[in-house]
């Protein structure tokens, strides 16, 4: 699973993500050229990082959720979506549905 709060995003399934997040690059904060993870914790049932985004959108933190297996079970993105504009958040959406 995937979810972005601010976008209000919810994906599901390995290929859907993929897809996504390959289409989405440039408008989503935390995958713009010139992004970069900042602090990383985690243990055995996950974790997450902090990032710093090379666009309008300052920073943010992913969380990350773990199986027993240490695969990723579910990703979820926060960020400040004030900083994002209304064109940028509905390119979003549409996105999300063309996949």
């Amino acid at each position: 699973m995937f979810e972005d709060v601010p976008a209000q995003l919810y994906l599901v399934g390995p290929a859907a993500i993929t897809r996504f997040l390959s289409s989405a690059r440039d408008l989503l904060p935390y995958a713009r050229p010139g992004s970069a993870g900042c602090h990383t914790l985690g243990g055995a049932l996950g974790g997450g990082y902090e990032w710093a985004s090379g666009g309008p959108v300052p920073d943010g933190v992913t969380a990350l959720e773990l199986d027993a297996r240490g695969l990723i079970t579910r990703a979820t993105a926060v960020w400040d979506g004030s900083f994002a504009d209304d064109a940028t958040l509905a390119a979003l959406s549409q996105t999300a549905v063309e996949h």
